[in-house]
């Protein structure tokens, strides 16, 4: 039976409600994402993580506390929309990270609607081994055959969606949902996403998980790990 996993109060994104959706992180990384036609931006394909205007979410950061600009300390969090207003002053529960473990290797993320593999193992690939491995239809790649857990879309995550795995709340390395995610490598490990770097287009944007944050790789060669995902694709 499906188990899932709730980090705080869960509910659905209400019309008019406040949120952020990708619109929101797409104007952020803008300037530094491959330009690619408007119909090729990615969009919500499971009703539980669509907002009343059709903007696919994502999930809170799960930052709770604010912080002094000097000492680094806790504080307590200003008022909403106060001038100094952080992250930990917007906690709002309508998008807090939640999961569910389908029991087939596979994870839901119950915010975005996306499915992921869940433990990604510890094999490496280059860029182009990585897309091959997730999108390959040949014997040992994920949509061969029936497909992997009975799926045949599967992919590498674009960088947001790669980023919507970090959590940011006071902790241990890996900063992700361990449960969700069991065995993701920390030290000094990358995890691929689908998406160029504009700046320089020999290389590839990835995810580590050490501090939680994007990088750019150093090359597409390089190997790294993947985390495949389906979903959030028309």
């Amino acid at each position: 039976m499906p188990k899932t996993i709730m980090t705080a109060e869960h509910g659905q994104f209400p019309c008019g409600g406040r949120g952020r959706g990708l619109a929101f992180f797409a104007a952020l990384l803008l300037p530094f994402l491959a330009a690619g036609p408007a119909s090729s931006q990615s969009t919500h394909s499971f009703n539980s993580g669509m907002d009343c205007n059709g903007v696919w979410k994502l999930p809170d950061t799960g930052q709770t506390s604010c912080y002094d600009d000097n000492t680094g300390l806790p504080i307590a969090c200003p008022a909403p929309d106060a001038v100094l207003a952080q992250d930990g002053s917007y906690s709002s529960p309508v998008n807090q990270p939640s999961y569910t473990l389908n029991g087939d290797g596979t994870v839901t993320d119950n915010v975005t609607g996306l499915m992921w593999v869940s433990d990604a193992g510890t094999t490496s690939y280059s860029w182009a081994a990585a897309l091959a491995y997730c999108s390959g239809t040949a014997s040992g790649n994920l949509n061969y055959g029936s497909g992997y857990a009975g799926y045949t879309d599967w992919r590498v995550p674009n960088v947001l969606e790669g980023e919507s795995l970090l959590r940011y709340v006071p902790g241990a390395a890996p900063f992700i949902d361990t449960t969700a995610f069991p065995n993701t490598q920390a030290t000094n490990k990358y995890y691929w996403t689908s998406t160029t770097v504009a700046a320089t287009p020999a290389n590839a944007w990835v995810v580590e998980f050490k501090i939680g944050s994007i990088l750019e790789s150093a090359g597409k060669t390089a190997s790294h790990y993947v985390r495949c995902v389906r979903g959030g694709r028309r």
